[in-house]
């Protein structure tokens, strides 16, 4: 991850955790020893916090991701497990599967496993898994070097953060 993208993660953190209107801070996150697991017509959450999390809200950022980098979608790809975990484990399942990390200053905010098809997350946020997911499309889509990962996956995101607005949960029914 490129020093930019750890600082604006960073910053996209600290914005959750200082607002009061906002919820998600992983500060105020409690995590669970047990998951509630839920299946949604794409993707499957694993969430071992105390917030609810939609499969259908989930569902609807995995289309509106596929929309943005023109995927067709194939029922011979796995399909994305979402794990809510907390920023521990996440940092740690990093430094597990790119051991090279601990050289270096990387913190993991989110993650993506692509040997698993696994995203995890500390909390649900649209903007982060809208990322994380776009990592996911790349690598079971598209035949692109891993170099090329982070810039698409902040393009996606950008995308998504710009056209929010636009996109409502009716909006998306066509591509169900």
């Amino acid at each position: 991850m490129r020093t930019h993208d750890i600082r604006l993660l960073l910053s996209l953190l600290l914005l959750q955790c200082i607002s009061p209107t906002l919820e998600g801070c992983a500060g105020r996150t409690l995590y669970l020893p047990t998951p509630a697991v839920q299946d949604g017509r794409y993707v499957t959450i694993i969430n071992f916090s105390d917030r609810a999390i939609s499969p259908d809200e989930a569902d609807d950022i995995f289309l509106l991701v596929a929309r943005l980098m023109n995927v067709t979608l194939s029922r011979s790809r796995p399909r994305p497990h979402i794990h809510i975990v907390s920023p521990t484990q996440i940092q740690r399942e990093y430094l597990r599967f790119y051991p090279y990390a601990r050289t270096g200053e990387g913190i993991a905010v989110a993650l993506y496993l692509p040997a698993l098809q696994r995203v995890l997350l500390p909390y649900f946020d649209r903007t982060i898994l809208a990322h994380e997911l776009a990592h996911y499309f790349v690598s079971e889509y598209f035949w692109v070097p891993r170099s090329q990962w982070e810039e698409i996956a902040e393009d996606v995101a950008t995308k998504l953060t710009r056209q929010h607005s636009l996109y409502r949960p009716h909006d998306l029914t066509s591509l169900h």
